[in-house]
């Protein structure tokens, strides 16, 4: 490991831990659906005030601007494709606690958030009861088994930061198969993409996934998504990508059969 990063990593793991933010990365990992919302409220915190400015520092990081920037277009794709549908049912392969979910406004919808993690699912629908949420249910999902989703006939799928914690080209084809048994012709798919980092060599030598293992990230364009996704009916509607140009947001469509 290159001394910078060596010097990075010692720092991070004794001091930084001052950072509230930077402390809940080494407990969940910094790929974590928790570190994640806690990015997005962009509320710096820690022990001490110096643990409050490293905690600044910590989230005025290019990448989570761009994160903060993603979710925003997120939200925005998943209003617009909502607004497609009659009383759509929309189902998050991923969620995490998917505190973007929140930001959709009741409007008739039935949202479903999966997640293998129990303690996310029961945390979210904690959130979905004190917010008065009666539309936002969480549930055990595997992503790559649709056998395992609450719902089926979905009109709006959403797979926001799972793609970019996969490695093989083979799981990404899993979770489009699953989510394709589990739609019809005429269901969108909301996805978000990692496709770039200001040092991919931090994530792998100095900070740690969910799993507590180093962060391994394949930076990929989201046109490969796309291009995975065809052979199953799924074309692109939209792709949009913030202005770091570290992520990109799209929509598919899923076609109706030819006649």
């Amino acid at each position: 490991m290159d001394i910078k990063y060596t010097g990075l990593r010692l720092g991070m793991r004794t001091l930084g831990r001052l950072s509230d933010g930077i402390r809940l990365g080494w407990e969940t990992g910094f790929d974590s659906g928790r570190t994640l919302d806690y990015v997005y409220r962009k509320k710096a915190s820690g022990i001490t005030p110096l643990g409050a400015l490293m905690d600044r520092a910590y989230l005025d990081h290019p990448v989570w601007k761009a994160a903060r920037l993603r979710r925003d277009v997120l939200v925005a794709q998943l209003r617009d494709a909502l607004a497609g549908y009659d009383h759509p049912t929309l189902f998050d392969t991923a969620a995490g606690q998917g505190s973007y979910l929140f930001a959709l406004s009741p409007n008739g919808a039935t949202i479903w958030a999966g997640d293998h993690s129990p303690d996310e699912v029961a945390q979210g629908n904690d959130r979905a009861r004190s917010e008065g949420r009666t539309d936002i249910r969480f549930a055990y999902a595997n992503a790559f088994d649709d056998a395992t989703w609450p719902v089926g006939g979905i009109d709006v799928l959403v797979t926001s930061g799972f793609f970019d914690i996969l490695t093989e080209p083979e799981e990404f084809r899993k979770v489009l198969a699953a989510g394709t048994r589990a739609s019809h012709p005429g269901s969108r798919w909301v996805f978000t993409m990692m496709e770039g980092h200001s040092d991919p060599t931090l994530l792998r030598e100095v900070l740690v996934n969910r799993d507590q293992k180093p962060w391994i990230a394949v930076l990929r364009p989201a046109e490969d998504i796309v291009r995975w996704a065809a052979p199953l009916g799924w074309r692109l509607e939209r792709l949009e990508r913030e202005r770091y140009g570290f992520f990109a947001v799209g929509t598919l469509v899923r076609a109706f059969p030819s006649r």
